[in-house]
C-alpha cells in the first residue's frame, strides 16, 4: 500500500478551508478556459467572414490567426499558458493534477487540448492558412470537444463542492484505513505461484520438443531449436512480469543471501498477532537460474546436436520450479489456516 504525503497537511489553515480554496481556484481556471474558447470561436467567425469576401487579403487572415495564438498564450494559470499544448495528451511529461473531490489528496489528471492556430490545423498546410470555409469545421469540432471536456470537469467539481458542504469538520482531521494482513500476504504468494505455473507449462513444452528432436533430421531439429529459444525468452518474460504491488517476485528480489552478500526476504505474520513473524524467501526463477542459459546468458539447450544434454537440463529446471511451487503452496495453506488479521492505519491531519 502506498500513501502519498499531503503537502497541505503542514499548513495552518483548516482542512475544509484548504479544500474550498482549491475548489475556487480550479473553478476560476475553468472559467478562464471557457472564456478563451469563446474568443477562439469569435476568431473563427471572423476568418469565415473574411473568406466569404473574395476581396480579403491573406494579411487579414494572418492577423486573425496571430490573435488566436495570443489568446491561447494569454489564457494562463500561475503564469503558465494553458492552451499552447504543454498540457495536451501528446505530451506525457506535462499534465495538471487538480483536486476535484472533497479529499485533497485524491486528484484527477486533466489534459487540455492545444488551441493555437497550428493546433487547430489552421496553419501549416500547403497554403499556410485556410482558403475555404469548409476547412474551419475541424477547428470548430476541436473547440467543441475541449468545451465538453471542461464542462465534464466542472460537473464533477460541482458535485464535489456539494459533498464538501455536507462533510463534518472532523472528517478532515483523521483518516483510518483497515485491511487484512494475511489477505495481502496470500495474494502475493498466489501471484508468485501463478508465474511458476506458467513456467512449468513452458518447460513441459520444451521437454516435449527435446523428445521429438531425437528422431528428427538435422534441418527439422533446427526448426525445433528456434522454438526452444523462443520458449527460453518466454521464461524470462514471465519472471520480469510476475510482480505484486510493483515488486518483482521471481527475479531474485526476495531470494535470500546471494553472491553479493546481501539478504532479501519477506516477513509474514503467521501467529494470532503481529509479534509472531516468519521469514520467507522466493528463489530466483528465470532462464539463467533454471540452467536454460549459461553464465554469458546464451542458450544452454542445443537440440541440433544429436548427443546433447537438453533433456537433463530441462528435467533439472522442472524439478527446481516444482520444488519452489510446492514450497509456496505450503505457505499459502498456512496463511489460509491462520485466518484473518486486521490492521488499521490512522493518519492524523492528512
Amino acid at each position: 500500500m502506498k500513501i502519498r504525503v499531503n503537502p497541505f497537511a503542514v499548513t495552518a489553515a483548516p482542512r475544509r478551508e484548504t479544500v474550498a480554496n482549491e475548489f475556487r481556484a480550479v473553478s476560476q481556471l475553468f472559467a478562464r478556459i471557457r472564456a478563451a474558447l469563446a474568443r477562439q470561436e469569435e476568431h473563427l467567425a471572423a476568418i469565415e467572414t473574411a473568406l466569404q469576401k473574395r476581396s480579403s487579403t491573406r494579411k487579414i487572415i494572418d492577423a486573425i490567426l496571430d490573435e488566436m495564438d495570443r489568446t491561447a498564450v494569454r489564457c494562463a494559470h500561475n503564469g503558465s499558458p494553458i492552451l499552447d499544448g504543454r498540457y495536451a495528451k501528446w505530451n506525457p511529461r506535462a499534465s495538471m493534477w487538480l483536486c476535484v473531490t472533497p479529499r485533497i489528496h485524491s486528484r484527477k489528471r486533466i489534459f487540455i487540448a492545444t488551441m493555437t492556430s497550428q493546433g487547430l490545423n489552421l496553419r501549416g498546410g500547403s497554403e499556410g492558412q485556410p482558403t475555404r470555409v469548409e476547412e474551419l469545421a475541424g477547428a470548430r469540432a476541436k473547440i467543441a470537444k475541449c468545451r465538453a471536456d471542461i464542462q465534464a470537469y466542472e460537473n464533477r467539481l460541482s458535485l464535489a463542492t456539494g459533498a464538501l458542504a455536507n462533510q463534518p469538520a472532523a472528517a478532515f482531521e483523521k483518516l483510518s484505513l483497515e485491511y487484512d494482513v494475511r489477505t495481502r500476504q496470500s495474494e502475493l504468494v498466489r501471484t508468485a505461484m501463478s508465474g511458476l505455473a506458467e513456467d512449468l507449462k513452458i518447460l513441459e513444452r520444451m521437454r516435449e520438443l527435446a523428445r521429438l528432436a531425437v528422431a528428427k533430421k538435422p534441418e527439422m531439429r533446427l526448426h525445433l531449436q528456434v522454438e526452444v529459444s523462443q520458449l527460453i525468452d518466454e521464461v524470462d518474460r514471465v519472471a520480469s512480469q510476475t510482480e505484486y504491488n510493483r515488486m518483482k517476485l521471481l527475479t531474485g528480489t526476495f531470494a535470500g543471501p546471494g553472491a553479493r552478500g546481501w539478504t532479501a526476504s519477506l516477513w509474514f505474520v503467521t501467529g494470532g498477532d503481529e509479534k509472531r513473524r516468519e521469514r520467507v524467501y522466493i528463489n530466483t526463477i528465470h532462464a539463467r537460474s533454471l540452467g536454460l542459459r549459461d553464465k554469458q546468458w546464451r542458450t544452454a539447450i542445443d537440440l541440433t546436436a544429436p548427443s546433447g544434454n537438453a533433456a537433463a537440463i530441462i528435467d533439472a529446471a522442472v524439478l527446481k520450479a516444482t520444488k519452489e511451487r510446492d514450497y509456496l503452496a505450503g505457505k499459502a495453506r498456512e496463511l489460509e489456516a491462520a485466518g484473518e488479521l486486521k490492521r488499521t492505519i490512522v493518519i492524523e491531519n492528512y
